[in-house]
C-alpha cells in the first residue's frame, strides 16, 4: 500500500500531497518528478501489473517533459529551495 505526504516549501509556499520518491500499490508503482512544463511534483506511475511503462507523462498537463525528483536534495519544482516532508502520511493508496 502507498503513502501521500504533505511537501511543502518554506520559501514559495508551494505545497503538493505526494508518495516523495518511490512507492507501490497493489496494481501499480509510482515515482516523484518534476514535470518542467508546468513546474509541480507528480507521481508519475511507472509500472502497472508488473509492466515497465515506456511513456512516462505528466499527470496534470501530459507533457513527457518530466525528470526524477531528487529524494536527498527535495528541491521544489517552483523555486529549487529544499522542501520538508510531513513525518506521518496524510493518506494511504492502493
Amino acid at each position: 500500500m502507498g503513502s501521500w505526504y504533505l511537501l511543502k516549501c518554506t520559501n514559495c509556499n508551494y505545497e503538493v500531497e505526494s508518495s516523495a520518491g518511490l512507492d507501490e500499490g497493489f496494481l501499480g508503482i509510482v515515482q516523484t518528478h518534476i514535470c518542467n512544463e508546468c513546474k509541480t511534483l507528480v507521481d508519475v506511475l511507472i509500472e502497472h501489473n508488473g509492466q515497465i511503462v515506456q511513456k512516462k507523462i505528466c499527470n496534470k498537463c501530459k507533457s513527457d517533459k518530466i525528470s526524477t525528483w531528487d529524494t536527498k536534495d527535495k528541491p521544489c519544482p517552483k523555486c529549487d529551495f529544499r522542501m520538508s516532508i510531513g513525518d506521518e502520511p496524510i493518506a494511504m493508496w492502493d
